[in-house]
């Protein structure tokens, strides 16, 4: 399995969503399934989709380019 996440950045979302995100995970621990996200918006908005995606890299997070093929890989990962 997987666990399959949509950031979404922009004016009236979290200010750090990502980083929200990977505190939560650190509580989950190590044998949590694996995690695969996409960041909807640009680097102009107020949380940087550059910066968010980073954030969730560095914590293991799988991050495809967009929400169709995170779930296309969650899909296969699940089929695995």
């Amino acid at each position: 399995g997987a666990t399959l996440v949509d950031v979404v950045i922009g004016f009236g979302a979290h200010a750090d969503p990502a980083g929200h995100l990977v505190s939560i995970l650190a509580q989950a621990g190590a044998g949590r399934p694996p995690v695969i996200a996409s960041v909807t918006g640009t680097d102009q908005d107020p949380q940087s989709r550059a910066r968010q995606v980073a954030t969730l890299e560095r914590a293991g997070v799988l991050v495809a380019s967009s929400n169709a093929q995170a779930a296309a890989l969650a899909a296969a990962l699940a089929q695995a």
